[in-house]
């Protein structure tokens, strides 16, 4: 455990507390996360926009924005999304930031496995394999989700559904989508 803690102290993911006084022997150096070690980004596609935001390692919100949505093509699509993170960095005002990793959430059909779009009707895509778009330009992993799907788990982690073992969430927009 000392050499994995020491890996991690080198590397800044973790940081020591304050040594805990009043105990005989070794004093206990207690360690917690860096919350600030790195930031997480997330995009949230819809038709015509999407909604960016930074949060560091606890999910705390560190900068947020909306750009436009030009079109659907998924190259261009993942060149908007790739070139947004530097500027959520720079709005975070961590320039120096490590990047964690991209979650996506868009409506649609998504295969897990293959981290890919299977069939989008609003976006017009058929075995889009977006998440590998964007991690081949933005070099960390990338995790791709359903837009109501996510938003049951952000539920079920964050909000309503925290006091509950089971939940629905039903979206009604565009379009009609719901998550168990």
């Amino acid at each position: 455990v000392t050499f994995v803690v020491a890996d991690l102290l080198e590397e800044g993911i973790v940081i020591e507390g304050k040594t805990v006084p009043g105990l005989t022997g070794r004093r206990p150096i207690p360690v917690d996360i860096n919350y600030e070690h790195a930031l997480a980004v997330g995009f949230k596609l819809m038709v015509d926009s999407v909604e960016c935001v930074a949060t560091d390692l606890a999910t705390n919100p560190v900068a947020a924005m909306r750009v436009s949505l030009g079109g659907h093509d998924p190259d261009k699509v993942a060149d908007l999304l790739a070139s947004t993170v530097p500027e959520l960095v720079k709005l975070a005002g961590r320039p120096n930031a490590k990047l964690a990793g991209i979650g996506i959430s868009m409506p649609g059909v998504i295969n897990h496995e293959q981290t890919a779009c299977v069939r989008s009707y609003r976006f017009k895509w058929d075995n889009v394999p977006l998440a590998s778009l964007v991690a081949s330009r933005v070099h960390v992993p990338v995790w791709l989700e359903d837009d109501t799907n996510a938003y049951a788990i952000a539920q079920q982690l964050f909000g309503l559904g925290r006091q509950h073992r089971n939940m629905a969430v039903l979206a009604v927009g565009v379009g009609i989508s719901c998550a168990l």
